[in-house]
């Protein structure tokens, strides 16, 4: 869409990965995010679904999910919560692509067109960002 008005932004994709288990809506597990850095994964419960993401690969445009990376989560959630990964093997795959910059930095602000701004180039953190990048370009726009 940028690309007939000149304007170049270096978004590249990242494929992540994540699973989701279904959780009984009374168990005891988690009501706040965990975050795995060792291992780069992050557990957080999702009403009645324990999320679990991580892994990021460099692959293009594919689609096309590495069933060793699926595999790793599900031994990772495994180890931390066993009693959900051995009830619930049937955990919804998901893969997709999040749009990140090189150093990893988001893209947020003005552009020379006064009616277009950017809030792109999360990657990974898109979801957990999104409510400050959001409320700092608001703040912006708004001056």
């Amino acid at each position: 869409m940028l690309k007939p008005l000149g304007v170049h932004v270096p978004v590249y994709p990242l494929k992540g990965y994540s699973l989701a288990y279904p959780l009984d809506p009374r168990a005891m597990a988690l009501s706040l995010s965990i975050t795995d850095f060792a291992r780069k994964v992050i557990y957080a419960r999702l009403g009645d679904r324990l999320r679990v993401a991580g892994m990021a690969d460099l692959d293009g445009y594919s689609l096309k999910p590495d069933p060793s990376r699926l595999a790793t989560l599900r031994a990772e959630t495994a180890a931390l919560f066993p009693q959900v990964a051995a009830r619930h093997a049937d955990a919804t795959e998901w893969t997709g692509l999040r749009p990140a910059t090189p150093r990893g930095t988001p893209i947020i602000g003005p552009t020379r067109y006064r009616n277009l701004w950017f809030n792109v180039g999360h990657g990974a953190l898109g979801f957990t960002l999104a409510s400050g990048s959001a409320a700092l370009l608001a703040s912006w726009i708004d001056e």
